[in-house]
């Protein structure tokens, strides 16, 4: 999360959030805390839980629970409903090559979204 994102969500201008980490701002506000603990959490629980529950899984391996999810059978397909060119996922089932983290969040969501409105998958 970016400074300017995670300013807004505590309801601080950035600079605010910039002289805090810096040590220049000593005594935070209580509510300031509470929201910005808030903030974490959903940061925990939206990004970094469902990273560290794909950083152990090979691309192929990704790419396979996507399919599964989303209801497809093959690597075009996925690719198409990712938004993705075809060569790029077969860079990344035929090669240890690996989006960033972002992308591969971005992409889970996809797959996540597309899931819910197809729940029945395969």
């Amino acid at each position: 999360m970016t400074q300017a994102d995670f300013a807004m969500s505590v309801g601080l201008e950035k600079d605010k959030i910039v002289n805090i980490e810096n040590g220049r701002v000593r005594n935070i506000p209580d509510e300031i805390l509470e929201e910005a603990r808030k903030v974490m959490e959903g940061a925990y629980y939206g990004r970094v839980k469902p990273l560290a529950d794909l950083q152990n899984l090979s691309m192929p391996e990704i790419l396979d629970r996507w399919w599964a999810m989303m209801g497809v059978d093959n690597d075009e397909e996925g690719a198409i409903l990712l938004g993705v060119c075809g060569l790029t996922v077969e860079r990344w089932r035929t090669q240890p090559s690996r989006p960033a983290a972002r992308d591969i969040l971005r992409y889970d969501l996809i797959a996540r979204k597309i899931a819910e409105k197809n729940p029945g998958g395969r």
